[in-house]
């Protein structure tokens, strides 16, 4: 399977790093509020700039609940004509759990603006 995705400017990102667990884990019983998704997503986005410096969230589909897998990736990238790499986390929901990753994702990553915001070393 290959990991690596074109951006629409012409560059080329591959994946470095992914993990991956259960959404509600850890909920004992009952149903999550709104306030749980808020906190939830707030955490996801923390744990991709962990990863990547920089980070995107793929906001989740609209609907109740939180898809049942959160994932959380650091892209990577080199440019050719030199030693540098960059790198950004990316955070998202998906309902199963990867690979591979879900198409509506990698679409987006596909349209981030990287040379923005990327951290470049």
């Amino acid at each position: 399977m290959n990991l690596d995705l074109m951006l629409q400017s012409g560059q080329r990102l591959a994946l470095s790093h992914i993990e991956q667990w259960r959404t509600y884990e850890g909920l004992l019983c009952g149903q999550p509020a709104p306030a749980c998704d808020d906190d939830k997503l707030k955490v996801l986005l923390d744990r991709a700039r962990e990863q990547g410096g920089a980070a995107v969230l793929v906001q989740p589909p609209p609907g109740d609940r939180l898809p049942p897998v959160c994932c959380v990736a650091t892209f990577d990238s080199a440019r050719p004509d030199s030693e540098l790499r960059s790198s950004v986390g990316v955070a998202w929901f998906q309902d199963d759990f990867a690979l591979p990753i879900d198409e509506r994702v990698m679409a987006l990553v596909g349209q981030v603006a990287w040379d923005g915001l990327a951290i470049w070393c």
